[in-house]
């Protein structure tokens, strides 16, 4: 499309449909060249977006007004189409934000100086051509819309908005003060705020201020004005949120209009002052600004019902963002849920049910018990309301507060007026399972009654919904079994349904077998978790109308009848929650052979769960005494105690540990799975499953196991096993049994294995700290015997060492240094206690015990040096601190230059660790510096020191000089006489040359 520059008539036409087509287009993607368009032949590419750019900005610099501003908006839509690749330069896009501001000028001079028709006549005469009233209503549409043109080109392109910013806001400004339309007039406001401009919020602030300070005489002149006052008090509200300042400026305005006689005023300065106190800066206002807040409370008891509904709602959202807000408020809000007018009753307490959980902690006591008044409300929507409310207030709620239960016996006492209506809105208490309920007798004998009754069977839907609104359907058995025993409500209820009876059913002896399928799918939901309380409500509402549902929860019916409709079921519905709901329901029937057969088809972790925690109320529990149910039951934490189910365990552990001839060695994947080692394996798990009950045999059994299983199978334990106190015993009694038994290296690797990552632990947990104490006492143990001694290692004590939380840390160096377990550099490791101003006076003291160690610890100065280097919380301070104490401690006149020549090999090695550090160089210089001011001050000097000092090479490597590599040079490399050699040529060329 090419524009004809020639015709203005044209080009204004031409101009129309290109701003229309150009609207249609949507953003040019990254990876393609042209975009394409509905109304248009060819695709726009680029190029072709770059010259229609070029050829309005030209028609922007000259032509007429109506042109000019349609060439902008066609170049701000061709930005918005190739952002963020501009068609224009730098340049061009500069000059193109210059016209767009020079036209928002000349608009602002023709509104503020002309009238719009002498404008128009005087532009009809400049141009010299008719031009009809369409053209120019369309044009001054465009010269208003400008303003959003320039808006958009500039948050289109990056380049060049920070220097227009403050004359972009000064054209707005002017437009705000000469506009006449009062749409416009709040739209340039927001956008000058939006600016962020200090300068222009301050001027905005005094221009509407001015507007709320000039006085209408007439009344009707300021009716007509109810929608200004409110625009420019909600805009000053945006300029208080930047601004604390300005807001006793706008104070003494509210206090005037809070009080005025007319209703529509009382009304907009009621709103405003609410969303002003109910703003999260709002918190300091309520003492800065306590009159207008009295003044405020006092609208509660205004004459016209508008202004009390809008009042309560102010207040409700006061309570979200400000809590508690005192016994004032509490009464005004209970009296408007009292009120006499049943619109302000019913607006009240559905303000105060918006309010939820837990945000309805905010209310007080008095709010309560108005919400539970009204639940006896004579009018029937009004209670129905409160119901919902009631329910909505407490929806979520993990405890009972005492709030909650007061609402609960509200419920329960108007249900006990046979007020259905209410009643049906009871299922919005959803946890109301989780707590004590009041009159619990009460409730069983009406709940009894309205079920038996034939005139009341609507409540059996009534009680569906109460199912349906359960978050988790493994509540419904505590929730049932208040109201009645072996859930005999819900099978009434499900019974008393208007369903088909089935006829020619007949009934099967429970003995016979069921055949299984084994490739039966897999439920859906076995690796995912059944928390979606939305979808479980609507699968059980649609499961509820089941038929065949009340077959799988009638106790009295043969298995296989519950088995083969239970498949039949699932086989039709094909819904994942739907399944889940039905296994649950299987669940609750109590059935253990239903149970079992359900654990070899389904392998959903969650349902496992449910089943441990219904392990007391199964009546044959050696129908789960399955290899796969335990090794399942085995991974639960905990496992409520069951004296049949325990000691079935215990005589099946002792038979199998019988039958166990054999020693599994290692545990290698190429091992057969042989009958022993399955066996084994049962133990094991069944072992554990007595650990997680808390059975008081376990020590018997571990014994047994210790004689029959290999140290393999009862490490494993350990790695399963959560319980610190089970874990020690276990450890204790595998200790006990390697030092009184012939054992080679091999049977402690295992135990060695466990405890090493105990001990390493950095926990700091004292309950496991005390548990880590106890072990390193056990690893200790080993060290008696002469096999085993290798294998102790004091890097596994390093992080016990190192926490200055553990206690016990001192009682364990005190037994390895009396026992002599521990070498003695290994005390080093104390000074790393000086950074812990509580625990330094006790580590020097009893550093200061240890003197039949001295001087050996002289001997290893170079690894205390080296584990400071490590630790990067030590400053200067500390480091001074802990070099003066160890060199007051263990030098003297016989070690002195010893000392200082360690310090001097330090310096001229690297750390092996962390080859680039200095700390070891920086740490050695200042025990140098140390050493030398204490031998000074005794009067015996630092001296040189004549023989060899080697440093640890685990620690140290040493920096090669150039006369020591030139000496490893000639020892490694070379022939020995090769020096000999070579000096001997040298002489004999001087010889020659002399001669």
């Amino acid at each position: 499309m090419h524009l004809n520059l020639q015709k203005p008539e044209s080009l204004f036409t031409q101009l129309e449909t290109l701003c229309a087509v150009l609207e249609k287009a949507e953003q040019m993607d990254s990876t393609e060249s042209s975009v394409s368009v509905s109304d248009f032949d060819e695709p726009l590419t680029m190029k072709r977006l770059t010259s229609l750019c070029h050829q309005c900005l030209s028609i922007m610099r000259q032509t007429d007004a109506g042109c000019r501003v349609l060439a902008g908006c066609c170049v701000c839509e061709m930005l918005r189409i190739t952002a963020p690749n501009a068609p224009l330069s730098s340049r061009q896009l500069k000059e193109y934000f210059g016209l767009c501001l020079e036209e928002l000028r000349r608009l602002v001079k023709e509104r503020g100086n002309v009238k719009e028709k002498e404008g128009r006549e005087r532009r009809e005469k400049r141009h010299s051509r008719e031009v009809d009233d369409g053209l120019w209503e369309k044009r001054n549409q465009g010269s208003l819309n400008m303003k959003t043109c320039l808006m958009e080109s500039l948050n289109q392109v990056v380049d060049g908005v920070d220097m227009l910013n403050v004359r972009v806001g000064e054209i707005m400004f002017a437009c705000l003060t000469r506009g006449n339309r009062e749409r416009m007039t709040y739209q340039l406001a927001g956008d000058i705020l939006r600016l962020n401009h200090l300068k222009f919020q301050n001027l905005v602030f005094e221009y509407f201020m001015q507007q709320l300070n000039e006085e209408d005489e007439e009344k009707e002149k300021k009716k007509k004005n109810l929608k200004k006052i409110e625009g420019i008090h909600l805009l000053l509200i945006e300029l208080i949120r930047i601004s604390d300042e300005l807001i006793m400026a706008v104070v003494p305005h509210l206090m005037e209009e809070i009080n005025d006689e007319d209703d529509d005023i009382r009304m907009i300065s009621c709103r405003i002052i609410g969303r002003l106190f109910s703003e999260e800066f709002g918190s300091p206002l309520f003492s800065k600004c306590e009159d207008l807040w009295l003044r405020w409370l006092d609208r509660s008891k205004d004459k016209n019902i508008s202004i009390r509904m809008e009042w309560v709602e102010n207040a409700i959202q006061m309570y979200k963002n400000h809590g508690y807000l005192g016994a004032k408020v509490d009464s005004r809000v209970s009296q408007l849920i009292n009120d006499c007018e049943e619109k302000v009753r019913k607006r009240a307490i559905e303000c105060v049910g918006n309010l939820r959980w837990p945000n309805s902690l905010n209310i007080g006591d008095e709010v309560i018990e108005a919400l539970i008044l009204r639940l006896r409300d004579r009018k029937s929507n009004v209670r129905i309301e409160a119901a919902k409310s009631a329910g909505k207030l407490f929806k979520g709620q993990e405890d009972g507060s005492e709030k909650f239960k007061k609402i609960v016996q509200g419920i329960f006492e108007t249900f006990a007026t046979s007020d259905e209506s209410v009643a049906k809105q009871f299922s919005s208490l959803i946890n109301i399972t989780l707590f004590d309920i009041p009159n619990e007798q009460q409730m069983i004998e009406i709940s009894q009654d309205k079920i038996s009754s034939k005139r009341n069977r609507s409540l059996v839907d009534q009680w569906s919904s109460i199912i349906e609104a359960m978050e988790d359907f493994s509540c419904l058995r505590v929730y049932l079994s208040r109201f009645k025993r072996d859930y005999q409500i819900l099978w009434q209820i499900l019974s008393q349904t208007d369903y088909e009876k089935e006829e020619g059913i007949e009934k099967v002896d429970e003995d016979e077998k069921i055949d299984e399928d084994e490739n039966e799918k897999e439920n859906d939901l076995a690796h995912k978790e059944f928390n979606n309380p939305e979808r479980i409500e609507k699968s059980l509402m649609k499961l509820i109308k089941e038929k065949d549902l009340r077959i799988l929860l009638n106790p009295e019916q043969p298995l296989r009848r519950i088995m083969k409709k239970r498949e039949e079921m699932i086989e039709r519905i094909k819904d994942e929650y739907q399944i889940e709901i039905i296994n649950r329901m299987s669940l609750i029937t109590l059935h253990p052979q239903t149970l079992n057969l359900l654990f070899k088809k389904n392998e959903n972790l969650n349902f496992f769960l449910i089943v441990a925690k219904e392990i007391p109320n199964f009546l044959n529990v050696e129908l789960f005494m399955d290899f796969k149910f335990i090794d399942i039951l085995a991974c639960f934490p905990v496992i409520p105690f069951n004296e049949n189910f325990s000691n079935l365990c215990y005589s099946r552990i002792k038979d199998d540990i019988r039958r166990v001839e054999i020693e599994v060695e290692t545990a290698k994947e190429d091992i057969k799975e042989d009958e022993n080692i399955r066996n084994a394996k049962l133990v094991k798990k069944m072992t554990l499953v007595l650990i997680r009950m808390n059975d008081s045999r376990i020590n018997e059994i571990f014994q047994d196991c210790l004689n029959n299983l290999n140290n393999y199978e009862m490490t494993n334990l350990i790695k399963t096993s959560n319980d610190l106190q089970i874990n020690l015993q276990i450890i204790k009694i595998l200790v006990y049994n390697l030092i009184n038994s012939k054992r080679n290296r091999s049977d402690a690797q295992p135990l060695i294995s466990i405890i090493s990552p105990i001990l390493s632990s950095s926990n700091s947990n004292k309950e496991f700290q005390s548990f880590q104490f106890k072990v390193a006492k056990q690893y200790l143990k080993l060290e008696k015997i002469q096999s085993f001694q290798s294998l102790i290692k004091f890097k596994h004590f390093s992080n016990l060492c190192y926490s200055s939380q553990n206690e016990n840390f001192f009682v364990l160096i005190s037994a390895l240094v009396k026992s002599r377990l521990i070498s003695p550099h290994y005390i080093s490791l104390l000074f790393l206690y000086a950074t812990d101003k509580d625990l330094s006076k006790r580590v020097f003291s009893f550093i200061k015990r240890l003197d039949s160690l001295k001087d050996k610890m002289a001997l290893y100065l170079c690894v205390l040096i080296h584990l400071l280097s490590q630790n990067s919380e030590l400053n200067f301070q500390n480091l001074q601190k802990i070099s003066l104490f160890y060199i007051d401690l263990i030098m003297d006149a016989s070690n002195c230059n010893f000392l200082f020549e360690m310090c001097n090999q330090i310096k001229k090695s690297r750390d092996k660790l962390n080859p680039d550090s200095t700390n070891c160089y920086i740490i050695a210089e200042m025990f140098q510096l140390n050493i030398r001011k204490k031998a000074n001050a005794l009067g015996f000097g630092v001296h040189a020191y004549t023989l060899p000092v080697k440093l640890p090479n685990s620690m140290f490597i040493p920096i090669e000089d150039e006369r020591v590599a030139k000496k490893n040079l000639l020892t490694r490399f070379l022939p020995e006489d090769f020096e000999k050699k070579k000096k001997f040529k040298k002489d004999d060329k001087e010889n020659q040359f002399s001669n």
